[in-house]
């Protein structure tokens, strides 16, 4: 109908009347591709759930063909844009609840992981007005040693504000529409928490890799209203979450389109070099603060074995950041900027 709009990842239709097409399914269809979302520039092929192909070209649509946009932008090509434009600390404003703006809704889930054979929890922030019928990318954000999955999203060294942040970025325009997801990082079969940081507990925060990607993700692809593909989906943690982060980001390249880091914990081994920059992620940014007497230096150091590797990267340096909320903050002010916009 008049008025819908169509988004996959390399094309959006706005306002788009159904004169002259005689299928108004086709809307909700998928797009045919050559590997760039269209077949051409001149038209776009429609394919409905029965494989049913029809043509549309711009000459029918007219001005209400209103966007044909590019693949996501190479790592090289868009680290810069963003390093241009990235804020030392997250403003206050930011944090705040604004009077008019909706915050989405934050629920509890829980999935079966056979990595640790129980069912294990997380949190879930859908946007405001989330809605079935449309697709959402993903950021998944991982918490640190000895915490849960309340850490990220509800208290950590005080009351977080990731809930606000996110909301306000998705309001004004400065980030996507996505689902949020706070997983339960501790993935061991006879462990129910961290009981020490020694090789036993290390290896069950390492083991969230093969639950994450096994377990949780199809989860959450079955369970909500999920848009496929690494162009829609992300990766971000803290402390012992951002070792987890750079770990399975940059090794599931096929999948993490966007990789973050806060304050991470040492012991990663992180993939910084790709035969073709095709198979990269679009975007890797890590956050240290100088303050933080809990990792010290660990992100210094993948900082600098990327550049070491000449790996296009953000590094988002917070002066007076501790090993907590300011650069968790600071952080996911700008990396919810950042995702699912190359």
């Amino acid at each position: 109908n008049s008025g819908t709009v169509i988004t996959t990842p390399y094309l959006t239709l706005e306002n788009v009347g159904t004169s002259g097409i005689s299928k108004a399914k086709f809307w909700s269809a998928n797009i045919t591709d050559n590997g760039f979302g269209v077949t051409c520039v001149g038209f776009v092929k429609v394919k409905d759930e029965n494989g049913y192909v029809t043509t549309l070209y711009t000459e029918e649509l007219g001005a209400m063909f209103s966007a044909l946009s590019k693949p996501p932008r190479a790592l090289s090509e868009y680290t810069p844009i963003v390093a241009a434009n990235m804020s030392e600390y997250a403003p206050q404003e930011a944090m705040k609840k604004q009077d008019g703006i909706g915050y989405g809704t934050l629920r509890q889930g829980q999935y079966y992981s056979t990595v640790a054979k129980k069912n294990k929890p997380y949190n879930i922030l859908l946007p405001e007005g989330y809605d079935e019928s449309k697709k959402y990318p993903v950021l998944y954000v991982l918490h640190g040693y000895y915490e849960n999955q309340d850490r990220m999203i509800i208290y950590g060294n005080g009351k977080m504000f990731t809930q606000e942040l996110i909301g306000n970025a998705i309001a004004s325009g400065d980030a996507k529409e996505m689902i949020v997801v706070f997983p339960y990082v501790f993935t061991s079969e006879t462990l129910d928490e961290a009981t020490g940081m020694n090789a036993e507990n290390d290896a069950a925060y390492d083991a969230f890799e093969y639950d994450l990607i096994d377990c949780l993700m199809p989860h959450i692809a079955e369970t909500y209203s999920v848009a496929a593909g690494k162009e829609n989906t992300a990766i971000t943690g803290f402390s012992m979450g951002g070792r987890e982060s750079l770990n399975i980001g940059t090794k599931y390249t096929d999948q993490f389109g966007y990789v973050g880091s806060i304050c991470a914990a040492p012991g990663a081994v992180p993939i910084f070099q790709w035969v073709r920059e095709e198979t990269a992620p679009f975007l890797i940014m890590m956050t240290a603060g100088s303050d933080d007497n809990v990792v010290y230096d660990a992100p210094a150091d993948y900082h600098n074995e990327a550049a070491e590797l000449n790996c296009p990267h953000v590094w988002h340096y917070v002066n007076g950041g501790y090993h907590g909320d300011n650069c968790i903050h600071a952080h996911l002010y700008n990396f919810v900027r950042a995702v699912f916009q190359a």
